[in-house]
């Protein structure tokens, strides 16, 4: 496999970038050099995250990421029949109908097993997901799936359906289908759906420089363009990043302490995309603290009040997708037996004993039995005691740092549970860009330096992207990273006692 062309451009990138940095900070004599320094950062993170222009990414078409769109655009606009479970055996009848001729593929997920079986043993039966159509919308889909058909690169479209299915809550379901439901499947609208997220982009980064400054706002973008984990993941899909705009945006309107407008964009995240309630876990806890002082804000009752109506409104919504409220309960029985799996590019905590040397030498069905729900639980069994104690010491270091922290730096601070509470798969990390939002640049540099030996080790050995070693390798860079962003603040906590007695 060959290095793709832009992991060299993004690992000198991220390098010039830390160096005009440090350079800023060492000599005196460059300072005014900094509006252009840091604008710069900022245009590399841009180039880097549209690709430079170019097309180097075998799951893109252009701007469409053909892979990602048949997911979402299929799977929510025809979420009424298809359900969870129905994507891949609709997407094998509809060739079957329209090419025959095609072969299908060796192997596809079953979406209630999540197991890789012939497309003969699936559970959906062919016939039963036809009979949940009417004559009408099967030809819309077949229409739809046509498109797709034609227009996906055929090496591609031999392991499409051997990922996990449309995944997507109720709530984000309903959000896409205002957008696709009567839409057809063509480059003109797909390129369209593609341009969502880049708009949600600009909106949040415009935000973003009037509430933190120019300085922020580009080493933020840096980091938008130059991380690894996400590369390319989200450029031309269908709304892939209207959680990060929304808890971006939420964030940016704590500072501006536009606090119920702030809860509506928080609970709009963790609708659409769940983990993104971690982020409330400061604000929360600073709620608290003034509770614990006699005081009585109105600022956590505005949070709290918009973020409820949210979810009021949000699961109201979902509900109407076409199954009811038991679109929600489906929902939560089929992530659950999604995360009953364990995939190569999933980090946090967890990543730091499954992805230990005894897996990284594994052989690769060693490896695949362990990312079973028994073989994850067994492994994770054997570091209990080790894993409650590092998780409790995140969360430790990360309220100490809350307790004495403004009010919108406690939710970038949310970075530090959803690292050590929940897994999530890499291209999630690009919430990393909020680093910049807190005081210190320190770890913002560190972030941008692993980003560009990530980018390093793979230009030099382009082994498949799922190599379980290089999520490993970035977990251990994110845990110490978090760690040393959280130690100053022990220091100062440990430091007041000595300073009141002096």
């Amino acid at each position: 496999m060959e290095p793709y062309p832009d992991f060299a451009a993004r690992l000198g990138l991220a390098l010039l970038v830390v160096l005009a940095i440090v350079a800023l900070r060492i000599c005196k004599g460059f300072a005014r050099f900094e509006p252009l320094v840091y604008g710069l950062a900022g245009l590399a993170g841009c180039a880097a995250f549209i690709n430079f222009g170019g097309d180097y990414h075998w799951w893109n078409q252009g701007i469409i990421a053909r892979w990602d769109q048949f997911h979402l655009q299929l799977g929510s606009k025809y979420f009424p029949e298809l359900g969870y479970d129905g994507l891949y055996a609709a997407s094998l009848l509809a060739q079957e109908q329209t090419a025959p001729d095609l072969p299908l593929p060796e192997r596809v997920r079953d979406l209630k097993t999540f197991k890789l079986v012939t497309p003969e043993n699936q559970s959906a039966d062919l016939s039963t997901v036809r009979e949940r159509f009417s004559d009408a919308r099967w030809q819309s889909f077949v229409t739809d799936h046509s498109d797709y058909l034609e227009n996906t690169p055929p090496r591609l479209w031999r392991v499409i359906r051997s990922d996990h299915g449309y995944n997507s809550t109720p709530a984000w379901t309903f959000v896409a289908r205002l957008f696709d439901a009567r839409l057809p499947a063509t480059n003109a609208t797909l390129t369209a759906f593609a341009t969502l997220d880049l708009l949600l982009m600009a909106a949040m980064f415009a935000l973003l420089f009037r509430t933190y400054g120019y300085r922020a706002a580009c080493l933020s973008l840096a980091l938008f363009g130059l991380g690894y984990g996400w590369r390319d993941i989200y450029l031309g899909s269908l709304l892939r990043l209207d959680w990060l705009a929304a808890t971006v945006i939420g964030i940016c309107l704590l500072k501006r302490e536009r606090f119920a407008t702030a809860g509506a964009c928080f609970g709009y995240a963790t609708m659409v995309r769940v983990f993104p309630i971690l982020f409330l876990m400061g604000p929360a806890l600073l709620a608290l603290k003034a509770l614990l002082r006699g005081e009585r804000p109105r600022w956590p009752l505005q949070l709290a009040a918009g973020f409820a109506a949210t979810l009021c409104v949000a699961f109201a919504a979902g509900s109407t997708t076409g199954q009811g409220v038991e679109a929600w309960r489906v929902f939560g029985a089929h992530i659950g037996a999604y995360r009953d799996t364990w995939s190569a590019d999933l980090i946090g905590i967890d990543t730091l004993f499954l992805g230990g040397s005894a897996n990284l030498l594994a052989s690769s069905e060693q490896r695949a039995e362990r990312r079973t729900l028994q073989g994850v639980r067994e492994s994770l069994a054997k570091w209990r005691p080790v894993r409650v104690a590092v998780v409790g010491v995140f969360l430790a270091l990360a309220g100490l740092a809350i307790w004495r922290a403004p009010l919108a730096e406690t939710a970038v601070l949310g970075l530090v549970p959803f690292f050590a509470l929940t897994p999530a798969a890499a291209y999630y990390w690009i919430v990393v860009l909020v680093v910049p939002l807190r005081k210190g640049q320190a770890a913002t540099l560190a972030l941008l330096l692993l980003s560009a030996a990530m980018h390093g080790i793979e230009f030099i050995d382009p082994s498949p992207i799922q190599a379980p070693w290089r999520y490993a390798l970035l977990a251990w860079g994110y845990a110490l990273i978090l760690i040393v962003w959280l130690i100053p603040d022990l220091v100062q906590v440990i430091r007041q006692p000595r300073a009141r007695t002096n």
